[in-house]
């Protein structure tokens, strides 16, 4: 399409048409990709660790995943439900995993408890320490991601949509 056809399209809109509202033309400035605020903390996404990049962009993609697949997820847990109904497979599930799960953590809390006491318990404070990096990117990457997700997804702040 040539300029002058343009101006013609333009000249004919209603003037309601041409200037979008001060509410949408909010909606359509994007952020700087590589300068992403976090909403807890006032820290760019350079200073955030690759664990919490990484489960960051991990809920993203499964979002997007998930928006793609959600019609056939939802036949297959209907059916998956019907199934279970007859023959009552989660109650029997359930029951040997508490036993299993009871099984395992009375055995093995004997052998944590020795293995943190090495070394005048010098190892289990570098175990706790990795556990409190680990958790704390973990948890930071998925409450970003599904910030992100729900965004995309249209349920964001705001009731804002992504592109």
């Amino acid at each position: 399409m040539d300029e002058t056809e343009k101006v013609n399209i333009r000249s004919a809109l209603p003037e309601s048409l041409l200037s979008p509202p001060p509410s949408l033309s909010l909606m359509l400035v994007q952020p700087d990709p590589h300068a992403i605020v976090t909403s807890t903390r006032n820290t760019t996404q350079r200073d955030l660790s690759l664990l919490h990049r990484f489960f960051a962009s991990l809920v993203v993609q499964l979002f997007i995943a998930i928006q793609f697949l959600l019609p056939y997820i939802r036949g297959f847990i209907a059916e998956a439900y019907k199934y279970d109904r007859e023959h009552h497979i989660s109650k029997r599930m359930l029951s040997s995993s508490i036993r299993m799960a009871d099984d395992i953590g009375a055995s093995s809390l004997k052998y944590i408890g020795a293995i943190c006491r090495l070394n005048d318990g010098k190892v289990g404070q570098a175990i706790n320490n990795a556990a409190v990096w680990w958790i704390q990117g973990v948890a930071g990457g998925i409450h970003a991601g599904f910030g992100e997700g729900m965004v995309i997804l249209g349920s964001g702040k705001n009731g804002k949509r992504g592109n």
